[in-house]
């Protein structure tokens, strides 16, 4: 336990005070706050250009343009706007369109109801799909119409009708109370948590790899060799290089928690000055309702779950890095080695959705419970709540299933660092995992 400690300490220290660590620790939560905060603006300042459509309708009655003049009347478009020339043929129009004077030709055929597949837009360059689904949206309201019409259906009927509706959900708590429904804002804390486990897994757990790669290229490993036991170096850089990243959690959290009531303390004056202006008296309640579902999510749950499965996740990866780098000599060789340990880590990202939108499914429990794709996918769970054996399955599935690689990974550990010069396969390693 002694030299584990030391090569613990070592690993840690040495990259503790590394000058990218110290940047990156304390600007790691301003640059996110940045990006999205860059991210926000420019979709917020961003202004959707004006989409300008000729229409031109096939027939002489003209009665879906009469229409369509009138629903703009009722209903102006904003971005989208159709200009109408019973002038102008289609080969005019579409050249036109090309001269730039319209962004697209809209045609309509003479019977919309009947010849629906023969409605086509034509433009010169891509329009935007906003733009497209606007256009697609007006036509298809005038169209409903139509049809209503042919039914005998009023409009006021066909409006009641058409309607679109939205149930407010709650969920019934234990105590028999009501709360607003929170799997939105659940989707996303999961989503996020386990692609923040799935970022920072690949992340260390290539460093140890580098780690031991550069040990072995450099010959520095034979010096430790003849002081400590191969699988004794192995587990102290894995639990050093662990650790190095538990301390970038627990400073970016302090710092983010910082920042955060430093923003809520400076913004808190302009806020309350625009809710007694009566600016916010439409998005007061919602701002409540929204923080309430914030405080109510069960962080009891949500902090020491992706504690541990990260931890968790990044001793079973990492001891297999390890090994990796222990096995070759050079970058080049260590691509088809990277690929078997890296496929399930990926395939759990992939998983997450079913975490997300169906939790309590079948696909979601098992790949949660699975110690390969467990660290992302219960994650995603998690804000879920999910029954407390499936919890405990995954830890002790996960735990043991790092036991085991870790068996796995010092057998090829002990083998491998010593070897120079020998390009290894799997057939190679299955020799070393039976003989040694």
């Amino acid at each position: 336990m002694k030299q584990i400690g030391l090569i613990f300490k070592r690993e840690y220290l040495t990259r503790v005070r590394k000058k990218s660590f110290i940047v990156m620790t304390i600007l790691g939560p301003l640059l996110v706050a940045l990006l999205y905060g860059g991210l926000i603006f420019i979709v917020t300042s961003e202004e959707t250009p004006e989409y300008h459509v000729l229409v031109y309708e096939e027939g002489k009655h003209q009665l879906f343009t009469d229409d369509l003049k009138r629903s703009l009347a009722y209903e102006p478009s904003e971005d989208v706007f159709f200009h109408f020339d019973s002038l102008i043929s289609f080969q005019q129009g579409k050249s036109l369109v090309q001269e730039g004077q319209f962004d697209a030709i809209l045609r309509m055929p003479e019977d919309p109801l009947r010849q629906t597949t023969q409605m086509t837009l034509h433009y010169n360059e891509r329009p935007p799909l906003p733009a497209k689904a606007a256009m697609e949206l007006r036509v298809e309201k005038i169209l409903e119409e139509y049809k209503a019409a042919s039914l005998g259906v009023s409009p006021d009927v066909f409006d009641a009708i058409r309607e679109r509706i939205r149930i407010p959900a709650y969920e019934i708590t234990a105590n028999g109370e009501e709360k607003s429904d929170d799997t939105a804002l659940r989707m996303g804390v999961g989503f996020a948590g386990g692609f923040l486990i799935y970022i920072f897994i690949l992340l260390y757990g290539v460093q140890v790899l580098r780690g031991v790669m550069e040990e072995k290229t450099n010959r520095i490993v034979e010096v430790m060799i003849s002081s400590v036991k191969p699988f004794q170096l192995m587990l102290g850089k894995i639990l050093g290089v662990g650790m190095v990243g538990l301390t970038q959690f627990v400073i970016w959290i302090i710092l983010s928690s910082m920042v955060m009531s430093g923003l809520g303390v400076l913004l808190a004056p302009s806020v309350q000055e625009q809710m007694q202006a009566g600016n916010m008296a439409g998005s007061e309640n919602e701002a409540v309702e929204m923080l309430g579902l914030i405080t109510g999510l069960p962080y009891a749950y949500l902090i020491p779950a992706f504690l541990f499965f990260f931890l968790g996740g990044y001793f079973l990866y990492s001891s297999l890095f390890a090994a990796v780098g222990a096995a070759i000599d050079a970058d080049t060789d260590s691509q088809q080695f990277m690929m078997p340990v890296t496929l399930p880590l990926i395939f759990s990202i992939a998983l997450a959705s079913f975490g997300i939108k169906n939790p309590e499914g079948p696909i979601a429990v098992f790949f949660s419970i699975f110690p390969l794709t467990s660290p992302v996918v219960m994650m995603t769970r998690i804000p879920f709540e999910p029954p407390l054996w499936q919890i405990l399955a995954s830890v002790v599935s996960l735990v043991l299933a790092f036991l085991g690689t870790t068996w796995v990974a010092g057998k090829i550990y002990r083998t491998g660092i010593l070897m120079y010069g020998k390009k290894v396969t799997y057939k190679e390693l299955w020799k070393w995992l039976r003989h040694y």
